[in-house]
């Protein structure tokens, strides 16, 4: 496991249900739905190396807190976090034990990216670029949460996702407010999302290729329909969405608190 710190430890008490994935990852998918299917697995490899960074990013900014309810609002996200990682990573293991994938090949990317960032930059990128990711990860939380776009996955599987995403919009605002009590800086916050959200959007897309040469599958075809397919750039499609949802970050009065429509989501 990759969170070798106190809050791995403490993770391993976090109440969280008892997701199992075995078998759940078997299939028989074809066209759409079996592009669907690997998108939603290759968003899972990015997430164990992103939470261990996320937490490493808050953790250098810790003692900077003053007061008590903050300080205690990041151990609590630092714990969810590492919770999250826990149960990605024995998703990411079954999802390729069980279609032969290498998940070191797939997640190399992904760790070796993190940690370059992490050795490589100030206290503050790495929380603003923390705060950015946190902010396109609440957004695909709200679009798993109000769209159906885990239908095809098993029971479990689907489960464990939305339990996640809305742990995602509960601890929406944290990596925020730290980052604007630290360093109040806005227009930086806004030129790291300009770098971020293309760059995370190229890594998904080689590890969907990589998966899908694995499976002897056409990446050609793969390439095409996430350029053009409804699904993915339609009216409603899934580009479109996104790129709403994460132009409000731009905005000038906002904030994760009044960005999401907890409305809907409270009747899930």
């Amino acid at each position: 496991m990759y969170l070798s710190t106190e809050v791995e430890k403490v993770a391993r008490k976090f109440s969280a249900p008892p997701f199992k994935f075995d078998g759940c990852f078997t299939h028989s998918y074809e066209g759409e739905e079996y592009f669907k299917f690997i998108l939603i697995n290759a968003f899972s490899i990015a997430l164990p190396s992103g939470e261990k960074f996320f937490i490493d990013s808050l953790k250098r900014n810790l003692s900077a807190i003053k007061d008590s309810k903050t300080k205690n609002a990041v151990r609590i996200f630092m714990m969810q976090e590492a919770v999250h990682s826990k149960y990605h990573i024995i998703y990411n293991k079954t999802c390729c034990k069980e279609n032969g994938y290498s998940l070191q090949r797939l997640e190399a990317p992904f760790l070796f990216n993190s940690a370059y960032v992490a050795n490589n930059n100030t206290a503050q990128y790495c929380l603003a670029l923390t705060v950015c990711l946190e902010h396109l990860t609440a957004v695909a939380s709200e679009a798993l949460l109000t769209h159906d776009w885990l239908a095809i996955c098993a029971p479990q599987v689907k489960e464990f996702w939305k339990w996640h995403a809305l742990e995602e919009i509960d601890h929406r605002s944290v990596a925020y407010d730290l980052y604007l009590s630290t360093y109040n800086n806005k227009a930086f916050l806004e030129q790291v999302m300009g770098e971020v959200y293309l760059k995370f959007a190229r890594f998904l897309e080689i590890t969907m290729c990589n998966m899908a040469s694995s499976d002897g599958k056409d990446t050609k075809a793969l390439k095409c329909w996430l350029r053009e397919s409804d699904f993915m750039v339609g009216k409603k499609g899934v580009i479109p969405y996104f790129m709403k949802l994460i132009e409000r970050f731009y905005e000038v009065d906002f904030h994760p608190d009044s960005h999401f429509n907890l409305m809907v989501l409270e009747s899930l």
